[in-house]
């Protein structure tokens, strides 16, 4: 993201700073640079993307006819170019907001859905239901219904019985009842015989 961001920027920045400056850049030791664009302005030199690459430039090492043209542009462009990055870094600010963002409620779901798992482990181990175990984990620790219905007002919606299995508030065996949604425990309740 930042590379792609900074590319934009370095793309932006040539394009405006190639219309009024030359596209030849002359050097004090008489090398030429071909195809220029400046793409990086700062108070001691100039950032060149040129047909060789793209290079650092200090102003005293421009040829004088050339460095009059660049450093009259120098003032607006650094002007511009500050306003650009700050409008840069803002964006990039509010990009890497949203990543912290998307990361934190992904961090938070892995950690409930570590939490889930372990309870169902626990659940397995102690053999008892939590919300949560798929039907293959209710039926290997019960064995299969006595009964099942499904509910057809309720879409996915099953109740699978087991008499005698579930406890009333006094320890009396009842019938347990539970309840599937989707294939997944969403809760069960013991009812009288």
């Amino acid at each position: 993201m930042k590379r792609l961001l900074m590319a934009f920027l370095l793309a932006a920045a040539a394009i405006a700073a190639a219309q009024d400056l030359p596209t030849e850049i002359k050097l004090t030791n008489g090398f030429v640079m071909k195809d220029c664009t400046i793409v990086r302005w700062d108070t001691d030199q100039i950032t060149v993307k040129y047909v060789g690459g793209t290079v650092p430039v200090r102003y005293e090492n421009i040829d004088a006819s050339d460095r009059v043209l660049i450093e009259t542009s120098k003032a607006e462009a650094l002007e511009k170019q500050h306003r650009e990055d700050e409008k840069a870094a803002k964006a990039l600010a509010t990009a890497e907001h949203k990543q912290d963002v998307h990361e934190q409620r992904d961090a938070r779901k892995q950690a409930e859905l570590d939490r889930k798992n372990a309870a169902i482990a626990a659940g397995l181990a102690e053999h008892r239901l939590v919300a949560g175990m798929t039907m293959e984990q209710v039926r290997s620790m019960y064995g299969p219904p006595l009964r099942s219905s499904s509910l057809t007002n309720v879409a996915a919606s099953e109740w699978w019985i087991y008499p005698g299995l579930g406890r009333d508030g006094n320890g009396v065996p009842t019938n347990l009842q539970v309840h599937f949604k989707a294939g997944i425990v969403t809760h069960w309740n013991n009812t009288q015989r």
